[in-house]
């Protein structure tokens, strides 16, 4: 007689899976270097250019090193998440889809999870992040049509952060999130629940709840499936619906239960109590981040346009005679994807 071996879930297979999932020590030991590292390269840059700013005769920066009041990880994630939300409003302006909202802001999260503000604008960021999310999710906007509408944004802010971004993202760009599996379950509790109408308004409710699991760390986590489940017991919860017959039906044994039930708590606890930031907040963050942002990262910095003018060079002097400017752009861009 054959034993039938249980089959592997299909997320197990994907590259989210194998690497965009993270136990929550992991996601803080992460962000932890990833924020120091950054620190450490803006001291690095800010007294570097206030050297060169000396040796050219030129003003100081407003602040010293001294005085600078570096952000911190939670100062990160703050001003982060504030501009996640203003991605949805762009989103909803732009008549996109949820799941292009929800693709960005997981975009911009695994950008900012390996690299710091202190680097790279989070408004940049958003913005190139929804736009690549546009491209993933099959619902292309011209570029022109993009910044359009959006104050002091062009083009050249969006298209020179866009290969950046996609390091960042380690060309990953497919994204599992939450909804699908929420709509399965729906079919599927549409066997054993008496009122139709109950269950349509459980579903519209939970999508909800979905939503804002977007704008949290659920997805470095768990399972898009077990994010689902939670959003729809809470759901279930304000309507009084009780999610734990569909359970009990589907997973026979109460040990599973059990543990799935421990799981979907600790989900819907950091549902509960997420807050999205306040912009007084996040233009305090914002104004202090003007003083500790990397120079040799922001273009309109001396030491910025020092270190462009010493790659224009570089590339002069590498360049052999008589080659065509065809191919020095070729060489120059198969030396930066190489990088």
């Amino acid at each position: 007689m054959v034993t039938m071996q249980p089959s592997e879930p299909l997320y197990k297979q994907t590259s989210q899976y194998r690497n965009w999932r993270f136990s929550p020590e992991q996601l803080q030991e992460i962000r932890q270097s990833t924020h120091q590292a950054g620190v450490v390269r803006a001291q690095k840059n800010i007294q570097a250019e206030r050297d060169e700013l000396q040796q050219r005769s030129l003003p100081a920066p407003e602040r010293t090193e001294g005085q600078v009041n570096y952000l911190s990880v939670e100062d990160e994630l703050t001003l982060c998440n504030y501009y996640e939300n203003i991605a949805e409003n762009y989103a909803r302006h732009f008549k996109q889809p949820h799941l292009v909202k929800a693709t960005a802001i997981t975009f911009m999260k695994r950008f900012f999870l390996f690299n710091t503000v202190m680097d790279y604008p989070p408004k940049n960021i958003m913005l190139t992040c929804l736009y690549l999310a546009t491209k993933t999710e099959n619902r292309f906007i011209q570029i022109e049509d993009f910044v359009k509408p959006i104050p002091k944004v062009t083009a050249k802010d969006i298209l020179d952060y866009e290969f950046t971004v996609c390091q960042g993202l380690k060309f990953e760009f497919t994204v599992h999130h939450p909804y699908s599996a929420l709509y399965g379950y729906f079919l599927d509790c549409q066997s054993n629940i008496k009122s139709m109408a109950l269950l349509t308004q459980v579903y519209n409710k939970a999508m909800d709840w979905c939503h804002k699991s977007i704008f949290t760390d659920l997805m470095f986590i768990y399972f898009p499936s077990q994010i689902a489940l939670a959003c729809m017991k809470l759901a279930g919860q304000e309507l009084v619906w009780d999610i734990s017959g569909y359970l009990n039906e589907k997973f026979p044994d109460g040990n599973n239960v059990q543990r799935l039930d421990t799981m979907i708590d600790h989900i819907t606890s950091v549902l509960k109590e997420y807050k999205s930031p306040t912009p007084n907040v996040a233009r305090d963050i914002d104004r202090r981040l003007t003083f500790c942002r990397n120079p040799e990262k922001d273009p309109s910095r001396i030491l910025y346009q020092k270190k462009q003018q010493w790659e224009q060079e570089q590339k002069s002097v590498d360049t052999p005679q008589g080659e065509s400017s065809s191919r020095t752009e070729t060489t120059d861009s198969s030396q930066e994807a190489t990088k």
